[in-house]
């Protein structure tokens, strides 16, 4: 094979893989997205709010009355929909559904976690609903 089909075939492989990453990239992110604003499971009483700062996935949530923990959210790539890395170390890994008409509500079904020893902390679950748009 001659150096300048070679040369050809890398420059396609290359740009294919670019495009591919790009593509999972968008979808990643536009994932990402559709949790922003704050929601709150009405059996717990639980807040979450999801946002985008600085170009990052963050979350804040009351898992106790004035009690806020925060940490990174993404789209998980280990068998789960979405991931939530607590800074305390605690993780949670959900699969979530769109269950409103509107989007307005959200179902999160645990997959695994990791609270680190400390019992006392627990993944939020179930329905919740969103308490203000985007």
């Amino acid at each position: 094979m001659s150096t300048l089909k070679i040369t050809g075939c890398a420059l396609m492989l290359s740009v294919s893989c670019a495009f591919s990453a790009l593509a999972q990239g968008t979808f990643a992110d536009k994932a990402v997205t559709r949790l922003v604003g704050s929601w709150v499971s009405p059996q717990q009483g639980r807040v979450i709010s999801f946002t985008i700062r600085d170009g990052n996935a963050v979350f804040q949530d009351e898992v106790e009355p004035s009690v806020f923990l925060s940490g990174a959210y993404r789209q998980d790539d280990a068998g789960a929909g979405y991931v939530l890395r607590y800074q305390r170390g605690f993780e949670c890994r959900y699969d979530v559904n769109v269950i409103g008409s509107e989007g307005d509500e959200i179902s999160l079904r645990l997959v695994s976690s990791y609270n680190g020893q400390d019992n006392r902390f627990k993944c939020i679950q179930g329905v919740l609903k969103r308490t203000r748009q985007r």
